[in-house]
């Protein structure tokens, strides 16, 4: 495909990509695209999307919850393992890879997929993330297909886009529009010897988290902008005749004419005397029933809901917390194969530097934690229980984030300091005090 078949794809794609963000950002574009009707017209959207995201992306996103370590697996050579670990922590450091993550994260729930992109400035690497509204990937036809070529189209005019940047494994190429043709610009090449974006997904489908869940969410907006426009007719009929519904009243309005054809009901119409007594328990019932549906289709428990937590323990909490589990597992698997790609591409820019490194050599691991209250003394009791039968390292792991921050660095101290076991102490006083 050309710059002009894939800008005018890219174009198509725009009506989803916006139809997801309302969603997040807590409106329903079913809701807003509805003729308007006679007054009242209430149009209340439930952010229900962007509550399943915050929660599910807060549980498994969270800056320093998902980390990445690097092992040389060489067997024989000089090991060079901690200066190029070094080069490529400078890079996150420098490109803020955890705040990174956590938003590519975030977009990749709200659109399905999410976008990085890679380039090499006076000799450091450099990633950030790009709207997923403006990146097209062209693969391969491989069974497991690679990428050829990634297309960025930016600077849009009514959303159509005016510039383009083709990227492939060696290079990159401008493009400019000029009225409805395009014209190819500079050719830059650049070092990292693949297509340097990282598509990030959520599953094979490429949808949106909540994309089962859209017909609950419309159901649910639906029904409260229903319920709040009976309100409203009910206080816009007790506003006009307060008291004043009786014979006479309503003989009064058949001779003015305000209403024909009366004499078809045998009482007063129920609107003007109308009671909400049944129809709001019928809408608060309804409602419930799909506020539930969602949070069991969708697997995000409702975390203020009083019988969620209780007094339950800690392990009647995780069986409650099992959906949700199984979900973030199945996105881990997905995302982390973009995680392992930006790795990849870290090691080729590092490369185009002074100093090559073998990067068969290394092994990028990814460990996913779940962002939960920790008990911090029983994780402290179930480390002191280990001592001796694991290595330090998994000690170490198993205390909390707000104990050992960074645990490689918390082994570099250990040995440093003098041989001490958990719970050791040395109560012999000075010799000043003896």
């Amino acid at each position: 495909m050309g710059v002009k078949e894939l800008a005018q794809h890219n174009e198509r794609r725009q009506r989803n990509w916006q139809t997801n963000r309302a969603y997040f950002l807590g409106r329903n574009p079913w809701l807003e695209s509805r003729e308007p009707r006679k007054e009242p017209d209430n149009r209340i959207a439930i952010p229900f999307a962007k509550m399943a995201v915050e929660d599910m992306a807060g549980y498994s996103a969270m800056p320093g919850y998902r980390t990445v370590e690097i092992d040389n697996v060489r067997t024989d050579g000089p090991d060079m393992s901690d200066e190029y670990v070094q080069r490529v922590r400078e890079a996150e450091a420098n490109n803020d890879s955890e705040r990174l993550t956590s938003e590519l994260y975030t977009e990749a729930l709200t659109q399905g997929y999410a976008y990085e992109l890679f380039w090499f400035a006076d000799g450091e690497v450099n990633f950030a993330r790009v709207p997923s509204n403006e990146i097209e990937i062209v693969y391969d036809g491989g069974l497991r297909p690679e990428p050829i070529e990634a297309w960025r189209f930016y600077d849009r005019n009514n959303g159509s886009p005016n510039k383009a940047v083709k990227f492939t494994a060696f290079d990159m190429t401008e493009y400019r529009r000029d009225g409805s043709s395009w014209t190819v610009g500079d050719t830059i090449p650049h070092p990292f010897g693949m297509v340097p974006v990282t598509e990030y997904c959520i599953g094979a489908s490429k949808l949106p988290f909540f994309e089962s869940e859209k017909g609950i969410i419309d159901a649910q907006d639906k029904l409260i902008s229903s319920s709040v426009n009976e309100v409203d007719r009910f206080n816009a009929v007790m506003a006009l005749f307060p008291f004043q519904v009786s014979k006479e009243f309503v003989e009064k309005l058949r001779q003015m004419n305000v209403i024909d054809d009366l004499e078809q009901y045998e009482r007063w119409p129920e609107y003007l005397e109308k009671s909400l007594q049944n129809i709001e328990a019928f809408y608060a019932n309804l409602a419930d029933r799909l506020e539930r549906l969602f949070h069991k289709s969708i697997k995000v428990p409702d975390f203020s809901d009083e019988n969620f937590v209780g007094n339950a323990s800690g392990v009647a909490l995780s069986y409650k917390l099992l959906g949700l589990e199984f979900k973030a597992a199945q996105i881990d698997t997905y995302f982390d194969m973009g995680t392992k790609r930006r790795y990849k591409l870290i090691g080729r820019g590092i490369n185009a530097g002074a100093r090559e490194y073998p990067l068969d050599d290394y092994e990028v691991s990814c460990y996913n934690r779940r962002n939960l209250p920790v008990d911090e003394q029983k994780m402290v009791q179930i480390a002191q229980s280990l001592l001796g039968i694991v290595s330090r390292e998994t000690l170490l792991r198993i205390l909390p984030q707000s104990i050992v921050q960074d645990v490689e660095r918390e082994i570099e101290r250990l040995d440093d300091e003098p041989s001490m076991t958990l719970g050791d102490s040395d109560d012999t006083p000075p010799a000043e005090l003896a």
